[in-house]
């Protein structure tokens, strides 16, 4: 009878082995379902997130202003660069008040557009540029009490260039 007994124990314990390892597998299973649903959002996820890097790396390729002027650069002759740079000069006048030439040409390169003025000139250099197109335009004027170019009142012209003074009203005739 000893045999039977040792094989009922070895019985009901590799039963209980059996069941404690059901439960292990059935526990390993749903964590596989689990991982199995983790990866299929992983998955749309990274597609979605590749999608995006690929928008990210397109939008780093977009031109900067930098670009953009240096393309200028190619159609401009002399007379119209120095229109260009007067042009932006205006507007950065217009924004931030006067302005030397220096600070012109800081906001000219802060904005992309430092290449219209010979960037492969040293910085002095630069400055003279943008201080001799300033000086002969007759839009801007240098005034060291107000701290650098401002701009003036342009007067009306008539289709010949003739400026137009006078009267304002035929009142002021008689």
């Amino acid at each position: 009878m000893d045999i039977l007994e040792k094989a009922e124990g070895r019985r009901s314990t590799l039963q209980k082995q059996r069941e404690q390892l059901m439960e292990t597998i059935d526990k390993i299973d749903a964590e596989l379902r689990d991982l199995e649903g983790f990866f299929k959002v992983a998955a749309r996820l990274q597609s979605t997130s590749n999608a995006l890097r690929n928008a990210r790396v397109v939008t780093a390729e977009w031109p900067i202003p930098a670009d953009a002027a240096t393309r200028a650069l190619v159609n401009l002759a002399q007379g119209n660069k120095a229109h260009a740079i007067a042009k932006e000069a205006i507007e950065i006048i217009r924004r931030h008040g006067p302005q030397t030439a220096r600070g012109v040409l800081e906001l000219m390169d802060a904005n992309g557009l430092g290449n219209l003025v010979s960037p492969d000139k040293d910085k002095s250099a630069r400055i003279s540029y943008v201080s001799s197109v300033l000086s002969k335009d007759e839009r801007f004027a240098s005034d060291r009490e107000k701290g650098g170019y401002v701009l003036v009142e342009q007067k009306e012209k008539d289709p010949q260039g003739q400026i137009l003074e006078g009267p304002s009203s035929v009142d002021d005739l008689l």
